[in-house]
């Protein structure tokens, strides 16, 4: 991650005001997650009590409140049909606790996904992706919860942003994904201009940046003027393709003579008003099952289109295989969209405004839903680099060494345990070995011999080998162990007992025949099959099982 030292300064900041602003009241004051079981949601509302105050507003103004995706036999909607449901829901709580949630924003978390490319550690978690925990920090004062989950660390830091709407005069819902940290580099501690997003109705959250080969494959496109309007929002494609259609909209090269665009980030935020009609618009869409789909990209592609693109729609369906299932299952999308504007213009006298907002260039962005990604952000917490400072800072790590280059906290280790470069939180490393260049976090550890790798809340009294790039993830044992480079080692614990699991971090889990359907590497059960036998068992009780391991 190379960012400017301007940039580094203005994350570290942002995070900082992260906190101090729940310190001093002035968090998100309503914030919803949304997923898509009774249990989950039962699940999650109690794990928002305990940290909201917290992570928001400490004298527990925050409006924390746990939703199911669900309506009648329905229970998949896409993130912009949830956001119309849960819409309904806030509203109704709202009314019910005594807020008027039209003087905030609301912010809204979704929790779904099945978190496949990240198995088995989704099933260790009882098949909830952002209920992996990604860093040592405390959340319950009393101590009785012990690290920041993904959810947690992911609202906590998207707050000021809120924030930094609602001062500027936004009223509507902020949506995002709930397992993906992203923090703004941009300065969000100062107040914006008086009423400088009053007459926002659509938000969509990017970052500018050069359209290269491999970004135009894997990222949607959002183009935008220089009133930040947004002018139209494309789907991922080859970069001939892309450019093609960014000279067919007027837009000329612009980063030192190369094309950039905004880089479609997960976020989108939608006023009071604009719900308001959209909810009515497609009233029957929220509740006809079998009807599911997102904001990206093709709700925000319709909305920046007028009346007269439709032949330009229809083309791009005949090319685009997702816009094409989007039309089999709403046909009249177009025109649905469409009317969302003209309704709009009709009640308050001006057009429906889209708008972009810039995280910025050098925003810091995790998502921990792949093997890799999850390697690279605890990897990050024993670096010199900026990813490794805003990781620690993060974690509230801090950044003093001992002659060794270690950052080493709340453990204990072993005269006999050579450690250098590598950071140890809240853990025990006994007998005899080395550990290099790596990370252990809330770990015991017997005997190790550990390079360039990880090892995350497990117990391991047999001797322990890590190669590079391998990792332990909840890994309970006595016997001795040899992990390859870039292998996974995970403890599943099923009603039955403990399955351990192997991984790679190359392996490509979206290959489900092959790789995520059938056992591999030598594993008992197949992923699959471990899912099926996860899914719905409670946080509490897979913490009673992996505290009755540890002890045992």
């Amino acid at each position: 991650m190379d960012i400017s030292s301007t940039s580094l300064s203005m994350i570290l900041a942002n995070i900082e005001d992260a906190w101090r602003a729940g310190r001093d009241r002035r968090s998100a004051r309503i914030v919803a997650v949304v997923s898509g079981s009774e249990s989950d949601k039962k699940a999650w509302q109690e794990t928002l009590d305990v940290c909201a105050p917290v992570l928001f507003n400490k004298d527990g103004s925050t409006l924390v409140l746990s939703l199911q995706e669900k309506t009648g036999k329905k229970t998949t909607e896409g993130n912009f049909l949830g956001t119309l449901l849960a819409y309904r829901f806030i509203k109704r709580a709202s009314n019910e606790k005594g807020v008027n949630y039209r003087n905030f924003v609301t912010m809204i978390g979704m929790l779904f996904g099945r978190g496949e490319r990240i198995s088995p550690i989704t099933q260790a978690k009882g098949c909830r992706k952002p209920a992996i925990e990604v860093t040592p920090l405390r959340v319950d004062p009393s101590g009785g919860k012990k690290a920041f989950t993904a959810i947690e660390e992911a609202l906590l830091y998207f707050a000021p942003v809120a924030r930094y709407l609602e001062n500027g005069g936004f009223r509507g819902v902020l949506n995002k994904w709930g397992d993906e940290t992203e923090i703004a580099s941009r300065d969000l501690t100062q107040k914006p201009e008086e009423n400088e997003f009053s007459e926002y109705d659509v938000i969509k959250f990017i970052k500018t940046s050069e359209i290269t080969s491999e970004r135009a494959r894997q990222k949607d496109w959002v183009v935008f003027n220089g009133a930040n309007d947004m002018v139209a929002q494309l789907s991922r494609n080859e970069k001939s393709v892309l450019i093609k259609r960014l000279k067919g909209l007027g837009i000329k090269p612009a980063c030192d003579g190369k094309y950039c665009a905004g880089v479609s980030l997960g976020p989108t935020a939608v006023s009071y008003e604009t719900l308001d009609i959209a909810s009515e618009v497609f009233a029957e869409e929220i509740e006809k099952d079998g009807v599911h789909f997102d904001f990206d990209p093709y709700f925000l592609m319709a909305l920046a289109m007028s009346e007269e693109d439709r032949s330009v729609w229809e083309k791009r369906a005949a090319e685009d295989k997702g816009l094409r299932e989007l039309v089999s299952m709403v046909p009249d999308f177009f025109e649905k969209v469409q009317e969302i504007k003209k309704r709009f213009k009709k009640i308050h006298g001006r057009r429906l405004r889209r708008k972009v907002f810039d995280l910025g260039e050098d925003s810091y962005w995790v998502d921990i839903g792949q093997h890799k990604a999850m390697r690279e952000k605890f990897l990050s917490l024993k670096d010199d680099s900026a990813k490794g400072i805003i990781g620690r800072k993060i974690a509230k790590i801090p950044e003093t060494r001992d002659k060794n280059g270690n950052i080493i906290l709340n453990s204990t280790i072993a005269p006999e345990v050579k450690v250098s470069g590598s950071t140890i939180v809240g853990s025990k490393i006994t007998g005899a070995g080395v550990v290099e260049n790596s990370v252990i976090i809330d770990s015991e550890i017997a005997s190790p011999r550990i390079f360039e790798a990880f090892a995350v809340r497990s117990v391991r009294r047999g001797g322990t080998e890590l190669k590079k790039n391998s990792g332990l993830y909840e890994s309970f044992g006595r016997e001795p162990l040899v992990l390859e480079e870039g292998m996974r080692y995970v403890s599943v614990l099923t009603a039955s007992g403990k399955t351990d699991m192997m991984v790679s971090e190359d392996t490509n889990l979206r290959d489900k025949e092959n790789t995520y359907d059938v056992p591999i590497f030598g594993n008992e059960i197949s992923f699959k099959e471990a899912y099926d036998k996860m899914v719905g068992t409670s946080i509490e009780e897979i913490e009673k099982r992996r505290t009755k391991l540890w002890k045992s």
